[in-house]
């Protein structure tokens, strides 16, 4: 069972959960990925909930989306020496497999819109999962980028999200 200091705060928008707590809308479709710090070849986050909307409508309001082109995350903890890396259950948080996630690299497509403009940038999972969470005044490379100072990791009570 699940504890959560997050549960039951969620934000709904045509039809779709958000999970609260995080500065860009992830759909809660994304929540063990997320309990994880894992990002998936293909995932495409959205800074507002309006992308999840009429697109013609959404594509006024947002400001960027993030496509993951690559990404050395895992579901699997790091493995110790003589040990051969095992699955951890989906339902188990497990703070080896968040903290090599946290320092896995990963290649993002980011697209800044109004004005369609996409830009290959490399980051760290926990880079992208501190821009997710704490959000950006500025262009969201500036937290993406391997040249600024590495994030601090939530601690586990925050990480039990609901």
């Amino acid at each position: 069972m699940l504890y959560s200091i997050l549960a039951a705060y969620h934000m709904t928008m045509i039809g779709y959960q958000f999970i609260s707590g995080f500065a860009w809308a992830l759909p809660t479709a994304f929540l063990q990925n997320l309990r994880a710090c894992r990002f998936e070849k293909g995932d495409v986050l959205y800074d507002k909930a309006d992308a999840y909307n009429d697109w013609a409508h959404a594509v006024q309001h947002i400001r960027f989306s993030l496509q993951v082109v690559s990404s050395n995350t895992t579901n699997r903890r790091a493995p110790s020496s003589g040990d051969s890396a095992e699955l951890i259950p989906s339902d188990e948080e497990d703070d080896s497999v968040f903290a090599t996630n946290w320092r896995a690299p990963v290649i993002l497509l980011l697209t800044e819109y109004p004005i369609m403009r996409s830009t290959q940038v490399d980051t760290t999972g926990g880079r992208l999962y501190s821009l997710l969470q704490l959000g950006t005044t500025g262009n969201p490379q500036q937290v993406l980028s391997l040249d600024a100072s590495e994030p601090r990791m939530p601690t586990k009570e925050f990480r039990r999200l609901g």
